[in-house]
């Protein structure tokens, strides 16, 4: 009777617990619902909502569809999750794993035809100006890009010209070397600042058409210019460019031709 007693109030006991679990899962994602709602008042996110989800016919849109007209929306509408969502943060609001969160938002980046390579490049330009985005050290540049369609944007101007891009942590983080994120923050520049970046190293490219042998002339002196300081100049040079243009970025190029003038003898 006694082992029934306690057996029947252990499993009470379970019940009470399991129940008290759901209870604060219930609670917290209210709060999470209701301070979304809140940040969604004054948008027309509903009347958006409702006009995607009809528009194919009540009850026609498959599953996936659906959150991913839910997503997007909620990206557009939420000012903290307008560019390069945070991932961690939203995942954990909306209950769902970064792997998968990071698939849905891939697909939404690539379905959206206003996303084009001039608004990839500006957008590459506000997260590598960023230090917030940027983790530096002496061999390699980290930076972290959940815009699917931005990071691959990136990726594929330095394959163009550099070859290969290392990964970090997990796959929106991409790791560059100093001469492939100089690289890249030159490609971003308009066509006539990035030619006097070029010329202002004293290099003047007549080779192919595409500007690879122009940029890699450009590092190359650049990379002789700055010595042993080589990667954190060009850092320096990378970020003064994305940053300022390339009047700032000029003005290190100088620096460094100077500098190495007086190490050599003036020669």
């Amino acid at each position: 009777m006694l082992g029934y007693t306690e057996s029947k109030l252990e499993r009470s006991g379970i019940f009470m617990t399991n129940l008290g679990d759901d209870i604060t899962t219930t609670g917290s994602t209210q709060k999470t619902a209701a301070d979304l709602a809140a940040k969604l008042k004054h948008t027309d996110f509903i009347e958006k909502l409702l006009a995607g989800y009809i528009n194919q016919g009540f009850g026609q849109m498959p599953a996936r569809q659906m959150q991913l007209l839910l997503l997007e929306l909620l990206t557009k509408e939420i000012p903290d999750w307008k560019r390069n969502p945070p991932v961690w943060d939203m995942s954990r609001k909306l209950r769902i794993s970064p792997k998968r969160l990071r698939g849905l938002l891939d697909d939404i980046a690539y379905m959206d035809t206003e996303k084009t390579d001039d608004w990839c490049a500006t957008e590459l330009q506000k997260i590598l100006s960023n230090d917030h985005e940027l983790v530096a050290d002496g061999k390699a540049i980290r930076v972290q890009i959940d815009d699917g369609l931005v990071r691959d944007y990136a990726i594929s101007q330095v394959r163009e010209r550099f070859g290969l891009v290392e990964f970090g942590m997990n796959s929106s983080i991409i790791e560059l070397s100093g001469e492939k994120f100089a690289m890249l923050a030159i490609s971003l520049l308009d066509e006539n600042d990035a030619a006097k970046l070029i010329e202002s190293i004293g290099q003047i490219d007549e080779g192919t058409p595409k500007d690879r042998a122009a940029y890699k002339l450009f590092i190359d002196e650049f990379t002789k210019a700055a010595g042993k300081e080589a990667g954190t100049k060009l850092t320096r040079l990378a970020l003064a460019a994305v940053t300022f243009g390339a009047t700032e970025a000029i003005d290190l190029v100088n620096k460094a031709m100077l500098n190495n003038g007086e190490e050599t003898g003036g020669e």
